[in-house]
């Protein structure tokens, strides 16, 4: 988990920490919708991804918020439901600061086994095109977490 929580910061660089609700909703069903990506969802996946989502948003006290939330959202991220997953964060995600944040966290948790998958890959390439990230700033993001 530390290795995680050092990528995702280092991914999201000046851009920050995860500070509203909002963006933590829409990043926490990003990320599952990565864990997502080889067509199952380990417990295991969600609650790493609750665990930074938590240590990124500086609030351990909503631990079991956060957690009920990202259960009630996976069953938004497998199956036909992926397309409305993928409009709603579209709409939640206006902002180009706020979109990038959650492509480098989408980016970490593909990055967790220190590869990427094709499906991972494919729905990376997905994101950035949804969040008007272009192939340039995607790479440079999976450099940095590639060199960590």
């Amino acid at each position: 988990m530390t290795r995680d929580l050092e990528a995702a910061r280092a991914a999201l660089g000046a851009d920050g920490l995860l500070d509203d609700v909002t963006l933590l909703d829409a990043v926490g069903t990003a990320c599952l919708l990565m864990a997502a990506a080889d067509g199952e969802l380990a417990p295991a996946e969600t609650r790493r991804i609750a665990d930074m989502l938590i240590t990124l948003a500086g609030s351990e006290e909503s631990r079991p918020a956060v957690e009920t939330a990202l259960e009630g959202l996976a069953r938004e991220v497998v199956g036909p439901a992926q397309a409305i997953a993928l409009a709603r964060i579209r709409g939640q995600l206006r902002d180009p600061g706020q979109r990038r944040k959650a492509l480098a966290c989408v980016a970490t948790v593909a990055w967790a086994d220190g590869s990427l998958d094709d499906a991972e890959l494919d729905l990376l390439g997905r994101l950035a095109d949804e969040f008007g990230v272009g192939a340039e700033e995607l790479e440079r993001l999976l450099a940095v977490l590639r060199d960590l």
